[in-house]
């Protein structure tokens, strides 16, 4: 019998593989990419700002949505809504200064991520 994630039917289970290298991948794209401009201090301090503002906004959103009045708990809480404000702290890390040079590295990230990709578009073909 197959396992369910939460009971819902439509659930697709994703292998911890795949979740750990778009992880790592999403983590070291500011480090290899091969951007010639640099973000100042000044930039770098809104994108920080407007993180804390949109990750105070999410949690209190979903706070008066899901949670009861008074609870503890925010409840309905997922990290797929922080996804967009991740990428503010993830472009605070680019440095031109510090990078790793690769040859080719949008055309390897291109590839990896296009068959990491193909193994849930699998599983859901699977259940059509």
């Amino acid at each position: 019998m197959e396992e369910l994630c939460f009971g819902y039917a439509n659930d697709i289970k994703v292998p911890e593989i795949v979740v750990i290298v778009m992880l790592i991948g999403l983590f070291i794209t500011p480090f290899v990419t091969n951007e010639k401009e640099d973000i100042n201090l000044k930039q770098k301090i809104w994108f920080i700002l407007i993180f804390l503002g949109l990750t105070l906004l999410i949690l209190t959103g979903l706070y008066l949505t899901w949670s009861p009045v008074g609870y503890e708990v925010i409840a309905g809480v997922q990290g797929r809504y922080f996804i967009p404000a991740i990428i503010l702290i993830l472009l605070c890390l680019i440095n031109k200064n510090k990078k790793v040079e690769y040859k080719n590295i949008e055309l390897k990230y291109f590839v990896t991520f296009l068959v990491l990709n193909i193994i849930p578009i699998m599983q859901i073909i699977e259940r059509i």
